[in-house]
């Protein structure tokens, strides 16, 4: 039996665990409102952990939320499990996960603050020219970050040098 108490010990291993196996992406897109005659920038953050064990993901689940989804590989029947994660619960998990990151905490960092700007926007209100500039910046620095992850894990590095390297167009606060 899986427990889903959110100790210090299963935060560690998680964090863990996702530095490993997760990933953080930040979402955007743009529609057109016929309603209301007007285009509007939809944004969104996402953690994911595919894993082919699914207990893991179950108390991943169990302790920051999330959704399983299960898909069988046509070639040879392997089944994958994913769990998603999105917006708010994303990134309070980022949060609790961070002091234990040592791979993808610029990517978390990034995540949080993304979130917090997403939240203190008012949905109806929209965002200004400026703000969605920024966003867009936020989304090129995790794909940058997400790129140097992938890089350093094929030569096998360490990502110290990760909590140095300069945001390119904004500053992002790192989170404590």
């Amino acid at each position: 039996m899986i427990s889903f108490d959110k100790t210090p010990d299963a935060i560690a291993y998680l964090s863990g665990f996702f530095d490993g196996e997760g990933t953080v992406v930040v979402h955007h897109r743009n529609d057109w409102n016929n309603k209301y005659q007007k285009s509007y920038s939809g944004w969104r953050l996402q953690i994911t952990i595919s894993n082919r064990c699914k207990d893991p993901l179950i108390l991943f689940a169990g302790i920051f939320g999330g959704r399983i989804t299960e898909s069988v590989d046509c070639d040879n029947g392997n089944v994958m499990y994913r769990l998603s994660l999105t917006g708010d619960h994303a990134a309070n998990a980022l949060g609790d996960m961070r002091p234990h990151l040592l791979v993808k905490g610029r990517q978390a960092d990034c995540g949080i603050y993304l979130q917090d700007r997403i939240s203190h926007t008012h949905r109806k209100a929209g965002i200004s020219e400026d703000e969605n500039a920024i966003r867009i910046n936020i989304r090129h620095e995790m794909k940058r970050l997400n790129g140097l992850v992938s890089m350093k894990a094929r030569l096998n590095l360490l990502a110290e040098s990760d909590q140095t390297l300069p945001f390119p167009f904004i500053a992002i606060p790192v989170t404590k």
